[in-house]
């Protein structure tokens, strides 16, 4: 009987660290795949390198100052060719700015290089409205006048279009900067991971568009003053590009 009992406590305690051995075995290829798969679910928003980001801050701040600079020689000197270089720029910028912001990564800015963000971010909102109006106004005046002006009236109603564009994506660098990068969560998307540009993209076109947001919230003072001027901007700046298009193509139609 002791032989028997010294035996069975052999066995139980080698049974007991051979199932040990077997549940680490599984809890750590469990770990490993759940590793895996959060890897590949926030490989898309995994922070950028600050070098990455200055690269990133650099280039942008190059193709702004270019589209700054070619609308006020479109706006003062109102040739043909100056229009044409404004939509090259700012064509380049939006295609760009969509390829870099689709993939949803995550943009590693510092606090400094945020503020410096919100400071200056509302101007190519308010450079992209003036030139929209801007180039309405020459559509329209174009397409009264008829003949050779026709293909003026036309780009004219293309670059309308690109401030359009324009205007919604200066206001969603505006509302990015005012969250502070997704840190702030003045703007609540759902999901528990933190928003990136594509998000503020995705809510400026809504207000751009619906006047309204959908199933984002605001809850941030600062953000709502922005979807308030945002809202109102949209709202008559739409009225005009509606009125240009139509006129252009009644234009068109007619010749």
């Amino acid at each position: 009987m002791p032989g028997t009992t010294r035996r069975s406590r052999v066995i139980h305690a080698f049974s007991h660290d051979v199932s040990g051995m077997l549940d680490r075995d599984v809890i750590g290829r469990r770990g490993r795949r759940r590793r895996v798969r959060e890897d590949t679910m926030t490989q898309s928003t995994r922070p950028r390198s600050r070098g990455f980001s200055r690269a990133r801050r650099t280039l942008v701040g190059v193709t702004e100052t270019a589209i700054l600079l070619s609308s006020v020689a479109y706006l003062f000197v109102g040739e043909f060719w100056t229009l044409v270089v404004w939509e090259a720029v700012t064509l380049v910028y939006l295609l760009g700015g969509l390829v870099a912001t689709w993939p949803g990564h995550q943009v590693d800015e510092s606090k400094s290089a945020l503020r410096e963000v919100e400071r200056w971010s509302w101007l190519l909102p308010l450079v992209a409205s003036v030139t929209g109006a801007y180039s309405a106004v020459v559509a329209l005046v174009a397409q009264a006048d008829g003949g050779g002006a026709l293909l003026f009236a036309i780009t004219a109603s293309i670059g309308v279009v690109l401030s359009w564009t324009l205007l919604q994506v200066g206001f969603a660098h505006t509302y990015w900067a005012a969250d502070g990068g997704g840190r702030r969560r003045g703007v609540r998307f759902p999901g528990k991971r933190q928003p990136v540009l594509i998000d503020y993209l995705y809510f400026s076109f809504t207000i751009g568009t619906a006047f309204a947001t959908s199933d984002a919230q605001v809850e941030s003072l600062g953000v709502r003053r922005v979807v308030m001027l945002h809202s109102i901007l949209s709202f008559f700046y739409n009225a005009l590009v509606v009125a240009v298009a139509f006129q252009v193509l009644q234009q068109v139609i007619r010749n």
